[in-house]
């Protein structure tokens, strides 16, 4: 039986090739799709669309091409997301950027082949499909969904004036929108406002309508200082949470400590209620970056 499997290298250009591997025998190519330009390009995330092409979401820095396709740099490195068929061709790019460093970090697909990306933007004169989004300083999160001819639906922003990402995405049994990242400071979610103490960065976890609505947002509290990375969510709506952290605090009723760096995973209800944690203490760079959930939750 053959498996195509996407693998991803990042350098001074983004690759993405098609592997057709067979049980006891070499793999092979199918196909190689490259594309960015002079300087350092990276694909961050990918994911399948139902017809089985591949979404591509990352940064790309300056002037550059993808397969055929050419794309102008908006400023120092700008997010994108990338579409490529089954067959291997790039079939369109959509950027946003501006004078700064903006960059993807999650990409998924629904079943009607729409893609949510969520990354982090730091240009305050950002663009995106003739928009300037509003940022309130340094990096601030942004989510957004495009259609599968990649127009933009809609587009989110959230953060404060520190250090804010989203990272994980993923979508429920619902068809609602999950995402994780991390935030540092006071942060705006449309109505919502979330706080860390101190330096500590709080790690955050936001629920998104399928047409860009903010069902609710949740964060970390007290002295913990963490970051949230992958996201997966079970049958039942459970979501999972990935990160690091280290310090005394809370995340909902949940106890989070550590005196030193741990890897942490989150189990939330559909509501974001908090359900249990484990943190696995280790060296300072501890942590899981992305994380999934099988059949059995």
């Amino acid at each position: 039986m053959n498996r195509t499997l996407p693998t991803l290298l990042a350098s001074s250009a983004l690759f993405l090739s098609s592997l057709a591997i067979t049980n006891a025998a070499e793999p092979t190519f199918d196909w190689v799709a490259a594309g960015g330009g002079v300087k350092s390009d990276k694909t961050r995330a990918v994911t399948f669309a139902p017809d089985g092409g591949v979404f591509l979401a990352g940064e790309t820095n300056g002037d550059g091409s993808f397969g055929d396709l050419k794309r102008d740099g908006l400023g120092e490195t700008d997010f994108f997301l990338a579409r490529v068929s089954k067959e291997g061709k790039f079939l369109w790019v959509r950027s946003l950027g501006g004078s700064l460093i903006d960059r993807g970090y999650g990409v998924v697909s629904d079943a009607a082949g729409n893609a949510y990306v969520t990354g982090h933007f730091q240009s305050t004169d950002a663009q995106v499909d003739g928009q300037t989004l509003p940022n309130r300083g340094d990096y601030d999160v942004f989510v957004a969904k495009y259609s599968p001819d990649g127009a933009l639906l809609w587009i989110r922003t959230a953060g404060g004036v520190g250090y804010d990402y989203g990272h994980g995405i993923a979508i429920d049994p619902q068809g609602d929108i999950v995402v994780s990242g991390s935030v540092a400071g006071e942060a705006t979610f449309g109505d919502i406002v979330t706080k860390s103490e101190g330096k500590g960065r709080a790690i955050f976890c936001a629920k998104y309508s399928p047409a860009g609505d903010l069902i609710w947002v949740k964060a970390s509290t007290g002295n913990f200082s963490g970051s949230g990375h992958g996201i997966g969510v079970d049958a039942s709506g459970n979501l999972y949470l990935g990160g690091s952290g280290s310090g005394s605090g809370s995340f909902g009723n949940l106890p989070l400590e550590s005196k030193t760096g741990a890897a942490l995973v989150l189990k939330l209800s559909s509501s974001g209620d908090a359900i249990w944690a484990n943190l696995t203490p280790g060296m300072p760079s501890a942590g899981f970056h992305e994380i999934t959930v099988d059949a059995a939750g």
